[in-house]
């Protein structure tokens, strides 16, 4: 919970310090970075 409860924290510091677009580009590079790897294990069958 606290390392979910991070990111909430890291896109509002990211909005106040860059402005809300770079947060929320910040939060789809994150999450896109996320799908690919999981695609990836899947395709590759690499078991983690």
């Amino acid at each position: 919970m606290t390392l979910g409860a991070t990111g909430s924290v890291a896109v509002g510091m990211t909005a106040d310090l860059f402005g809300w677009m770079v947060a929320f580009g910040l939060l789809a590079t994150i999450m896109a970075l996320a799908l690919v790897t999981i695609v990836s294990n899947a395709v590759f069958s690499l078991g983690y």
